[in-house]
């Protein structure tokens, strides 16, 4: 039996190292998503250093430079790997990053994925999400070809799950303890998807 399963998975990762494509800046009018570079790291630096951004983090702010050079380095090398990706959110005008969007558990034999997203407190309300949301789902069913986004968040977290929810998104459940924050308390998380199939024309 470990010999069969070994064998199917050695299989399925071959399935999926043939048939991913490679990630790929995405423009859009007034925010693209660019590739992760230490250039942007003093902007990264600006939006990272909020504490309003934590709200619905499991670890505790950065409280310096170095931490966050550590956490860069940590999600560059996830964006190597075949089925993960982050960008960085940048405005078109000023080229400054204010965020970051990331898919991961991206499965071409399944045509599935997960995203999620941290946009600098400054700039909440400004429609930046809107349009984020707008180029990765179009990116992710037209150009990945997937069938399936889904998304997992805290359950106290409204904001977002509206957003998510504004765009289609169906709310599929609620994850007892999903999340422990850094003062090791749980938090149950809601599980978002939307599909192919049910999306109108955004």
């Amino acid at each position: 039996m470990r010999r069969f399963l070994g064998g199917t998975e050695k299989i399925r990762k071959e399935i999926i190292m043939t048939t991913i494509k490679s990630f790929r800046e995405i423009y859009g009018k007034n925010l693209s998503l660019i590739t992760l570079s230490k250039e942007y790291l003093d902007d990264m630096w600006e939006y990272s250093k909020e504490p309003k951004l934590y709200e619905f983090f499991e670890y505790k702010p950065f409280t310096d430079k170095k931490e966050l050079n550590k956490y860069f380095l940590k999600i560059e090398e996830k964006s190597k790997k075949i089925n993960c990706n982050y960008w960085f959110v940048q405005e078109n005008i000023s080229k400054k990053v204010i965020g970051s969007m990331n898919a991961y558990s991206l499965d071409p034999v399944r045509n599935s994925c997960m995203i999620g997203f941290a946009i600098s407190p400054h700039f909440w309300g400004q429609g930046v999400i809107d349009e984020i949301l707008e180029l990765i789902i179009k990116e992710l069913f037209h150009y990945y070809n997937m069938n399936r986004i889904s998304a997992v968040t805290y359950s106290s977290n409204t904001r977002c799950i509206k957003k998510l929810l504004k765009f289609n998104f169906q709310i599929e459940g609620n994850l007892k303890e999903y999340y422990k924050d850094y003062n090791g308390i749980r938090h149950d998380a809601t599980l978002l998807a939307l599909t192919k199939k049910s999306i109108n024309e955004i």
